[in-house]
């Protein structure tokens, strides 16, 4: 079994290993219709960016995992993770993973899905398993349907509840990412009665060619006045919202405009400047 290209060893003292856990945009989420078992048929686009959460791990410790404030270890999808691949490889967890978490709670970002994701990639590499890619992939659908597309490391659209993916490249931009500082619940974004559930699918050419649209965005911004807010600041530079999440980001085409962006930010905003990428891919998608 070949290791995960995106292993490395940890520059934090006391580990071994480290992994990226990169954040996501999403440039489309389309709501096609609901489905008989509550969830949403979806036509998603995702990007991956060059900045998000690490994860580090030291074998010779007792199964911990740390590093997310105010969440219990039991609740993280990280732990939830470990458990899940241990348990279909018949072995007791083992070993502490510790968690440099930078993607805010419920900002949209898949922070805690790309956390599980890279946590099975780096555990079936340090737990030197034989867990086949298409094994992986179930083990992260039934953690969430984001988990998948951060196992691939690459950009995708995805159908059903996000998790059938079409592999996309993406033209590679630069955007600014401003944090409303609101935790947003996925679950209240799609339990919204004004939330839009008739969007038709589009083509490839027309999603690479921007004519996606995010049918959560006016939930979001009627729920969340911090989110408003953002979009109102912003909308000289056509902001648009990452997933279902509290986060407003805008694409940079030049220095200047950078500026701008930031000079237009409410007082307090934090933003992040980051680049879509594409990492070495992990799995067979």
């Amino acid at each position: 079994m070949a290791v995960s290209p995106r292993l490395r060893p940890s520059a934090a003292h006391g580990f071994e290993c480290q992994i990226d856990a990169p954040a996501k945009v999403n440039p489309l989420l389309h709501v096609l219709g609901r489905r008989d078992d509550g969830y949403h048929d979806l036509q998603v686009g995702f990007e991956l960016l060059d900045w998000g959460d690490r994860i580090h791990f030291n074998a010779d410790a007792a199964f911990t995992v740390d590093g997310i404030d105010g969440l219990a270890m039991e609740a993280n999808l990280v732990t939830q993770a470990a458990r899940a691949l241990a348990l279909d490889a018949g072995i007791v967890p083992r070993g502490h993973l510790r968690i440099d978490k930078r993607t805010p709670q419920g900002a949209g970002l898949g922070g805690g899905s790309s956390d599980a994701a890279s946590a099975l990639l780096l555990l079936r590499d340090a737990w030197a398993l034989a867990t086949s890619d298409e094994a992986l992939s179930a083990i992260g659908l039934k953690l969430g349907a984001d988990v998948p597309v951060f196992l691939t490391g690459r950009g995708a659209i995805g159908r059903g509840v996000g998790e059938r993916l079409t592999p996309m490249a993406w033209p590679r931009r630069r955007l600014l990412l401003c944090f409303s500082g609101t935790d947003v619940p996925t679950a209240k974004i799609f339990q919204d009665k004004g939330l839009t559930r008739t969007s038709d699918p589009i083509t490839i050419r027309a999603a690479l060619d921007g004519h996606g649209h995010n049918d959560c965005e006016p939930v979001c911004r009627r729920l969340f006045p911090e989110v408003e807010r953002l979009f109102v600041a912003l909308a000289p530079f056509q902001p648009s919202l990452s997933g279902t999440g509290g986060t407003v980001f805008v694409e940079i085409h030049d220095p200047d405009q950078f500026d701008q962006v930031k000079a237009a930010l409410p007082d307090g905003t934090q933003f992040q400047d980051v680049s879509t990428t594409e990492y070495s891919s992990a799995i067979k998608s």
